[in-house]
């Protein structure tokens, strides 16, 4: 065993060396004669190590303190080596574990504490209003937006003194209003979000019939555009529209090919034939300001529709849930489905109902919450002339991913976006890149 006596006697070599000092405790001597505190342990069944600091800053009795501090962490399942990197207490863990992570903390790992508080100020720094609002004019508004000098002029004037210091996570939407009246009341309504602006309903259904898509309005007031996902349909929405708020008409809209809009034949079903589709829509009936809200196919329609319209300013609000965005391996379903030879066999070899409910299964977290009621809509869909081919010729434009150059597409956007992603979705799993 070690003593502080033999450790003051111990003398460099010319490689690095350990002497234990107890189970798991070492103490490595490099080459230069720096003498380093490490304790290895088992977690999980994997080896981890973790470094308390140099001698004789810490003496063998700090180490051999150091060491019991660790092992009640280890024995409770929390790696000191993840803790002490992080310098983050786990808030998921029971309380008197977030007591002791604390303690460990406090009197360990100060310094690491000290750096983790100092990312975490500049990481603020970075996500405040006024910090991400300068970014993006200058990355994304001053490129391609020609009057962006206005632009930047209401975010100086009224943004900034408002919620400049806030962040980003924290902003409301009584915030937003407030910015917004403040605007309008010094006489600069163009330059500001109309809350109360309403659309002509006649006008809007008839460039949907003339488009060959099914629309129901829901509501009266702001136009809010709601796009459906793979093999679903507008009926997807409905849990949502009695959750919005006065003053919003929801615009629930069958993509081509699918509930009750057209099927035809012409095998267009790709991304940019359901967006020439919508932008089309949307300039027919004369909208403006809209918020495009888009679930996983529907999303990548909202994404290049918003991109594709920066120089009209129609789409003035952009939500993606479960996008799909970039490349990633293709869900079994699609792989299926646009298959020349299995496609069909499932299509027309098995009943509409059995398919629909299997594709919902594993899209579905919880199957549990499968409705059956949304089984037998889109059974009827796949059911209807040219449901099958629609959705066969969807799956195969998606297998062939003809989506658009994202990342180009993503620097185009103005419009202020909302990103909401499923923790557990497998279908569309969240990308580092799209982060």
């Amino acid at each position: 065993m070690l003593t502080d006596a033999a450790i003051r006697n111990l003398k460099p070599s010319e490689r690095t060396y350990s002497r234990t000092a107890a189970p798991g405790l070492v103490l490595d001597v490099q080459p230069g004669g720096a003498k380093t505190w490490r304790y290895r342990y088992r977690l999980n069944g994997r080896p981890e190590k973790v470094t308390l600091g140099g001698y004789p800053a810490y003496l063998l009795s700090h180490a051999l303190q150091w060491k019991l501090a660790c092992e009640a962490l280890r024995v409770r399942g929390l790696s000191p080596a993840d803790l002490k990197q992080t310098a983050t207490v786990p808030t998921e863990a029971k309380p008197e574990i977030r007591e002791l992570a604390a303690a460990f903390l406090a009197e360990w790992c100060p310094e690491a504490v000290e750096k983790a508080r100092a990312r975490s100020q500049a990481r603020l720094a970075t996500t405040s209003v006024k910090a991400f609002g300068k970014r993006w004019l200058d990355e994304v508004v001053m490129p391609a937006v020609k009057n962006h000098k206005d632009i930047r002029r209401v975010f100086d004037k009224d943004v900034v003194p408002a919620i400049g210091d806030t962040q980003l996570c924290d902003v409301t939407v009584d915030d937003v209003r407030s910015i917004v009246d403040s605007i309008k009341l010094r006489g600069s309504p163009q330059m500001s979000v109309n809350r109360n602006r309403t659309f002509n309903d006649e006008r809007l259904l008839a460039a949907a019939a003339s488009l060959g898509l099914h629309l129901e309005i829901v509501g009266a007031g702001f136009p809010v555009m709601f796009l459906h996902g793979f093999g679903a349909s507008s009926y997807s929405w409905k849990p949502i529209v009695p959750l919005l708020p006065p003053g919003v008409a929801a615009l629930l809209v069958d993509l081509k090919g699918f509930g009750q809009s057209e099927k035809p034949s012409d095998g267009r079903y790709g991304v940019s034939d359901h967006t020439r589709l919508i932008s089309k829509l949307i300039a027919t009936a004369g909208l403006q300001q809209v918020v495009l809200v888009g679930n996983s196919l529907g999303g990548s329609v909202a994404l290049v529709a918003a991109a594709e319209d920066v120089n009209q300013g129609a789409i003035v609000g952009l939500v993606l849930v479960d996008a799909p965005a970039y490349a990633q391996a293709l869900p079994f379903f699609i792989r299926v489905l646009a298959d020349p030879v299995a496609g069909p066999l499932l299509l027309w070899g098995l009943p509409p109902s059995w398919l629909v409910r299997a594709i919902r299964r594993i899209v579905y977290f919880e199957p549990s919450r499968i409705d059956t009621t949304e089984v037998k809509i889109y059974a009827h869909s796949l059911r209807s002339r040219g449901g099958r081919r629609a959705i066969a010729a969807t799956a195969r434009a998606i297998a062939k991913s003809n989506m658009p150059d994202v990342p180009t597409l993503v620097r185009k956007i103005c419009a202020p976006t909302l990103i909401i992603w499923g923790r557990q979705d497998e279908v569309v799993p969240t990308s580092p890149r799209f982060q």
